[in-house]
């Protein structure tokens, strides 16, 4: 067995750990207030945990980035999870790790109808298998009906909590392509932890339920779970999936339920009943089913290479063919995904230039330090289409009045620049600049830069036809999508 998989493997029963501590606890504690808690202490630790992994405490961040791990972390951290523990409080260990298994046709679902992914006759048998075992393990006879009510109010709880948590991955998925995992496990707890005070505010007697905090015989319980739960098991989270294929590392965590469903008969005394076995063998049947597909969600988007032979996708056989322009207008993505659609183009490569440093990676070109820009590299055919009309292309594609900025992006990696080969070029940029100003077809000046090429370094896989990939991504609906139709590319 590999290093990742032990890890992953670590993640699980670490997980299965904090759900018996918290069972535990669960009897003396409100959901809510320990919530509050665990998001609060798991901050506490991932700051240090950044800076010494990482070197920084702060990465810089576009406005809309941040906006969609705010809204990923209140979501996913501050409701889901007191709906979570709420649930587990409900229905005990081990039926409720059986109910977490709708996580994975949760995630698969949404990634189907936000994202665009396919979903084949392996998920939709591995959710029915799923929900089999969720009724399986719900069923109420023998059970008293006051009993039977709070096991099905508890899985109703859990699945809503579920189904948020999922929301709240599915946000932020696009990020994980060009952001440190730190850094978004540290915003998104920042944005927990507001979720929960929120969460904390509107429960009826908030006082009384945080005063269950205070320091009594569930104080280890509630500290070694959240240590477990939201620090712990999220950095071997990471890290597995880091060291794993996604779909590895996706069946690896799902043995949480069997560990939760055995340290709850050693350690909770939970009755180990026909029900609750045949419940875990049709749920991890069902998540293998699910997570074990091709392209398993949340694995890194095939590259370039991998798309095939399209007329924008870079392929390295068109490369020796037409003349090259380099552009920056902002993010990259934007840039990338008008030139793929506009007529002439042969090719299109995001990537870097202008700075001092050789081989950069996104994330230090995103600290600013390099003097590095995102740009693209459009190789075109010029008896189809002119240097004249790229620019042009250009100059509408992006805001050339903003210095070192585009919307929320700001840093010298978004400035507007051109990058020009040879004397032809730089005249045809510099008269372009000059007609459109004195048209002053802005109504600011124009702070675009014409530089000679430098170096071009190619932006890593997962940045090259982004928008082609991810179109139902909330930044492609919300900032690429609206750009191509402003300009006519599509409708």
């Amino acid at each position: 067995m590999s290093t990742g998989e032990l890890i992953a493997l670590a993640c699980a029963l670490s997980w299965s750990v904090a759900v018996i501590f918290f069972r535990k606890a669960g009897d003396d504690v409100h959901p809510v207030a320990l919530n509050l808690f665990k998001n609060t202490l798991a901050l506490v630790l991932m700051v240090p945990t950044l800076f010494l992994v990482e070197g920084v405490l702060f990465y810089p961040t576009g406005s809309w980035d941040l906006a969609i791990l705010g809204v990923s972390g209140i979501l996913g951290i501050g409701i889901a999870d007191a709906l979570v523990l709420k649930s587990l409080a409900l229905v005990g260990a081990s039926r409720w790790a059986i109910v977490e298994c709708l996580y994975s046709p949760f995630v698969i679902g949404l990634a189907l109808l936000f994202l665009g992914e396919a979903l084949g006759a392996r998920e939709i048998l591995g959710a029915v298998l799923v929900l089999s075992a969720i009724l399986c393990v719900t069923g109420l006879r023998g059970a008293r009906r006051r009993d039977g009510r709070a096991i099905l109010h508890g899985t109703l709880l859990g699945a809503a909590g579920l189904l948020t948590m999922a929301v709240g991955i599915l946000l932020v998925k696009p990020l994980f392509a060009r952001v440190s995992l730190l850094w978004v496990i540290e915003v998104r707890l920042i944005a927990g932890v507001l979720g929960s005070i929120l969460a904390l505010l509107l429960v009826p007697g908030w006082k009384r339920a945080l005063a269950t905090l205070r320091p009594g015989k569930s104080t280890v319980m509630i500290v070694v779970g959240s240590l477990f739960s939201t620090y712990i098991a999220m950095i071997l989270w990471v890290a597995g999936f880091k060291y794993n294929d996604a779909s590895v590392a996706a069946v690896l965590n799902q043995t949480a339920t069997i560990f939760t469903v055995v340290l709850a008969a050693i350690f909770l005394r939970e009755a180990l009943t026909w029900r609750k076995v045949a419940g875990t063998v049709l749920a991890l049947s069902g998540v293998f089913l699910m997570t074990t597909r091709d392209v398993a969600v949340g694995a890194e988007p095939p590259t370039s290479g991998e798309k095939g032979e399209t007329m924008a996708s870079g392929d390295p056989a068109k490369e020796k063919q037409g003349e090259v322009a380099t552009l920056g207008g902002g993010c990259f993505w934007c840039i990338e995904a008008v030139f793929q659609q506009t007529g002439g183009v042969l090719a299109v490569r995001s990537g870097y230039m202008g700075g001092t440093i050789a081989d950069p990676t996104y994330k230090q070109v995103c600290t600013g330090t390099t003097g590095h820009a995102e740009v693209v590299e459009v190789r075109f055919d010029p008896e189809k289409v002119s240097y004249r009309k790229i620019l042009e292309v250009f100059f509408r594609s992006h805001d050339p009045t903003t210095l070192n900025r585009q919307g929320g992006d700001v840093g010298t990696q978004y400035r507007s620049a051109i990058f020009f080969h040879g004397d032809e070029q730089k005249r045809v940029a510099e008269e372009v600049k000059k007609e459109l100003s004195e048209k002053k077809a802005f109504s600011t000046p124009i702070v675009t830069e014409i530089v000679p090429a430098t170096n071009f370094f190619v932006a890593e896989d997962y940045h090259q036809d982004y928008y082609e990939l991810n179109k139902r991504a909330p930044y492609c609906q919300a900032v690429i999508a609206p750009k191509l139709r402003k300009l006519g590319l599509e409708e």
